[in-house]
């Protein structure tokens, strides 16, 4: 039986410790898969492990069934159980090259230690912006700040895309350029905004969208792998609204600052992941899918901004739902917090 002080913190530390150690031959599921932010788990074994959390030891496979018992148990804490088709081992195998996860922190060390890179093979180009590993490529921006090997380059986020720039004299031609942009190849791409920071955030894997034969090389990367979880990215209809009142057609753009994913993450780490207007908070209301989902809103004017701005994510950038989101952007220049706190509380006082 399923010891019931196993909570969602638990199930969610489980996960996290199979994403890095990985599952052994013996505990893969034949049947079911829990399905979490683009990986897929073993339930039973996720269960036992959880154990090891709320209780100090891996509950044996013996002490509980898996199936319905599993399945049901991880389903009211909110997660989602699915069941294995063709397309699911599809699946499988994508999650099994999720090495990385989007929106978390990584040091140089820590991606060695999960890649099993051989010391004779560390440093050098990991260390010096981009690198190839085996069969895939790596690249190391520093956004805003100089590297520590003198480049500086005016990397930047437009919109979804990141805009980076190669070696000093790097050239189209070359190898390494080519492997990058090569669509056969995947490309890990890392950020940070102090180049005294060893931990890098994780963007996902980039897709060259658009390339220019300078020296140095520059290359738009979008991320639109539908593998992976992109919470900064807006739905479409959010990135552009249209709102229809009586008739008339409304467009609502959401500017630059923010979509982007460095100071969003350091926005939330702040605040948290609840409206800053009204409260909501997704997982509250959706359970797992609604994990680590909200938008940012940009507070300064852009009228104010000039060429040498730069974000602080924590005085310029605040947490809301969608829904307020379009509000605060309905008009120009869009309201504030505050305001738009009182028009909800003056919607519901007597008149």
């Amino acid at each position: 039986m399923i010891p019931q002080n196993i909570v969602k913190q638990n199930i969610l530390d489980a996960i996290a410790v199979i994403h890095k150690e990985g599952v052994a031959k013996e505990r893969e599921s034949t049947k079911y898969h829990l399905r979490y932010n683009g990986g897929l788990y073993p339930p039973k074994y996720v269960i036992s492990v959880a154990n090891r959390f709320a209780n100090g030891h891996a509950l044996s496979r013996d002490r509980f069934n898996g199936g319905a018992e599993t399945n049901n148990f991880l389903k009211r804490l909110g997660f989602e159980v699915i069941e294995e088709t063709l397309a699911t081992k599809n699946e499988m195998q994508m999650s099994e090259e999720q090495t990385f996860i989007v929106g978390e922190y990584y040091s140089r060390n820590d991606i060695y230690q999960k890649l099993n890179v051989p010391k004779a093979k560390q440093k050098g180009h990991w260390n010096t912006g981009y690198t190839q590993y085996e069969k895939d490529s790596f690249i190391f921006a520093n956004v805003g700040t100089a590297g520590r090997t003198g480049h500086d380059h005016p990397n930047r986020f437009d919109g979804n895309d990141l805009i980076w720039y190669g070696r000093n004299k790097s050239t189209l031609t070359q190898s390494s350029i080519q492997s990058l942009i090569n669509p056969e190849r995947r490309t890990y791409i890392f950020a940070r905004e102090d180049s005294n920071d060893p931990k890098f955030l994780f963007l996902g894997n980039g897709r060259a969208k658009k390339y220019f034969d300078t020296s140095p090389v520059k290359i738009i990367w979008s991320f639109d792998n539908e593998s992976e979880n992109h919470p900064e990215i807006l739905a479409e209809e959010v990135n552009e609204l249209e709102i229809y009142t009586e008739g008339s057609v409304k467009k609502v753009s959401v500017n630059v600052y923010e979509r982007n994913p460095i100071a969003r993450k350091k926005c939330i780490e702040h605040y948290g992941l609840c409206c800053q207007v009204c409260g909501f908070n997704f997982v509250n209301i959706y359970g797992i899918i609604g994990e680590n989902f909200i938008h940012v809103h940009h507070l300064k004017p852009l009228h104010e901004i000039n060429e040498k701005y730069e974000i602080d994510p924590v005085g310029d950038l605040r947490p809301v739902c969608p829904n307020c989101h379009a509000m605060l952007h309905k008009r120009k220049p869009a309201y504030s917090i505050e305001e738009l706190k009182r028009i909800i509380k003056d919607k519901d006082m007597p008149h």
